[in-house]
């Protein structure tokens, strides 16, 4: 306990600081959490990279370092730069009293193109498939999906960013 208490900032080595960039895959309490350590130890300009689960709205509350320059990817675009077709979201907001996730919105988009396989025609199992298989491109909620060589469908994405505390789209 007596080194303990002797112990002084002298002791502390500065960081080395030999990067531009630090990837971050957790929430956004973690981004706050990491941000503080930064700023306390000094570390300012650098570039933050995250996942779509920063894109909440407590993200300009947790991330309030004015340094830190913070990029993160979603397919939903709610900075309100967003050409979304509006009935969708207006719908859901209306019907559940909040605004949807990534989840509902693959969950209607999916729907939606099984409804509309099966209104051309699609009447078996098989012939379900080989359509879907054959499908190429189609609308969704938030811009063009495509099914893709391995059978799944693809979605634009977005570079979010957090500019004077709100999240918005990157040019």
């Amino acid at each position: 306990k007596s080194a303990r208490d002797r112990w002084s900032d002298e002791n502390l080595l500065t960081p080395i600081v030999d990067f531009d960039v630090l990837f971050i895959p957790d929430n956004s309490r973690a981004l706050g959490q990491i941000l503080a350590f930064m700023k306390y130890n000094e570390v300012s300009k650098l570039n933050y990279l995250g996942t779509n689960i920063w894109n909440t709205p407590d993200l300009p509350k947790r991330a309030a370092n004015e340094n830190a320059s913070i990029y993160f990817v979603d397919a939903l675009d709610v900075s309100g730069s967003a050409d979304q077709p509006a009935d969708f979201f207006k719908d859901y907001l209306a019907l559940y009293g909040e605004e949807p996730t990534l989840a509902e919105v693959q969950a209607y988009e999916s729907a939606k193109i099984i409804r509309e396989q099966l209104s051309a025609g699609s009447s078996s199992r098989e012939e379900l498939a080989a359509n879907l298989r054959a499908l190429g491109r189609s609308s969704g909620v938030t811009g063009e999906l495509r099914m893709s060589s391995q059978r799944e469908i693809e979605r634009p994405i977005h570079v979010l960013t957090l500019d004077a505390g709100l999240v918005k789209k990157t040019e």
